[in-house]
């Protein structure tokens, strides 16, 4: 029973592992923030990622990602439920800023886009998410977590971090770019 149950945990973990080789694309060209993040998370998304009867995005939404190019690439190809894949990429890039925002990690008015995102940092503590998150983050998915699977799995690492290379001094990484001018309306 012991041996069944360790070889178990392992195909699960091995296969967990196989689904996290796949390594995102290029990030697309556009530009969001968390300003306009928040107004498309109320509209979009807040029906199933919200607590309660609230607007607000429930405290474990994007918990999963430590990744934020992986938890792009994921909202991108299946979101919002019922519509997967119809959001812009612009659309995107806001939402995946309000999402890191809400966890202290960006601030609201910084600029995520292809240059920026890859440089955000999410801190995970313990190296691990729970088994049923999307197989996209590095879980099992939630149909796929059984009684016999383990709760949690190794976090998968950013993309960025698979070569292990040296990080840049402190002055030199990247910074979040200001938000480009907008157009003026033009005057009556």
């Amino acid at each position: 029973m012991r041996q069944s149950l360790a070889i178990a945990v392992i195909v699960t973990i091995a296969s967990a592992l196989t689904a996290r080789a796949d390594v995102p694309g290029a990030l697309p060209v556009g530009w969001g923030n968390a300003v306009q993040g928040v107004f498309l998370f109320k509209h979009r998304c807040s029906s199933c990622h919200s607590e309660w009867d609230t607007y607000d995005a429930a405290a474990s939404t994007g918990s999963c990602f430590i990744d934020p190019a992986r938890m792009f690439h994921y909202v991108k190809q299946t979101m919002p439920f019922g519509a997967a894949g119809t959001l812009k990429d612009a659309e995107v890039y806001a939402l995946v800023a309000y999402v890191l925002e809400m966890k202290k990690i960006i601030k609201r008015s910084d600029i995520i886009n292809a240059k920026t995102l890859p440089n955000v940092v999410v801190p995970n503590e313990g190296g691990v998410i729970s088994s049923s998150c999307p197989k996209e983050a590095g879980g099992l998915g939630k149909g796929n977590v059984t009684k016999d699977s383990p709760k949690t799995m190794p976090a998968l690492l950013p993309a960025s971090s698979a070569l292990a290379a040296p990080s840049p001094p402190a002055e030199a990484k990247a910074k979040p770019t200001k938000m480009p001018p907008t157009a003026s309306r033009p005057q009556r």
